[in-house]
């Protein structure tokens, strides 16, 4: 996302034995759907939440209000930011609201990897089940292909990523009406 000028923050998650690269990920973002998550009994290694279900009612304005208050400051200068975190891709209802109050408008990249993939990784990583892999990961997909279905977004080949960088860039950054420097 850096090569199409997309800010993803100061505070991102640093690289580990098993991911030197890093995981792009914004600490503070991650934390926020995890309480977030844990407030509704779930962890995003939990199966089971169902987002639809969430009622993001006024009880969630505090919530939404307070995510905006912090990412206001942190983003505010960037003409074009996004982050990463799969935990959204079950809290994009409530995700939605706090761009709605950010007044800005949201473009969904939807990384999709082989469930497969997906299911070993998590096993090498947390000693999960295959089987609770594949359930996570079609939880996530899920989650995320129905609470984007109308709103604009682009898919992008986790697999051709790696194989084929900047051809899976220019799919992404035409997806999103961007240009690539």
């Amino acid at each position: 996302m850096a090569v199409l000028n997309v800010y993803l923050g100061d505070d991102l998650m640093p690289g580990q034995p098993d991911h030197p690269a890093g995981y792009w990920e914004d600490n503070r973002i991650t934390a926020t759907n995890d309480r977030i998550l844990a407030s509704q009994g779930f962890s995003w290694r939990k199966p089971g939440f169902d987002c639809t279900r969430m009622k993001l009612d006024s009880s969630y304005r505090p919530t939404v209000e307070a995510i905006a208050e912090d990412l206001r400051p942190r983003f505010s200068q960037a003409p074009l930011w996004g982050f990463k975190d799969p935990r959204t891709c079950r809290l994009v209802p409530l995700w939605k609201d706090v761009f709605k109050k950010l007044g800005v408008r949201a473009a969904y990249v939807i990384v999709v990897r082989h469930p497969r993939s997906v299911a070993e990784s998590l096993r090498a990583k947390y000693g999960m089940s295959l089987r609770l892999g594949y359930m996570l990961w079609l939880e996530h997909i899920t989650a995320a292909l129905h609470a984007t279905r109308r709103d604009q977004r682009v898919f992008v080949s986790y697999d051709r990523m790696l194989d084929d960088p900047r051809r899976e860039l220019r799919r992404e950054a035409a997806g999103l009406a961007l240009d690539l420097p």
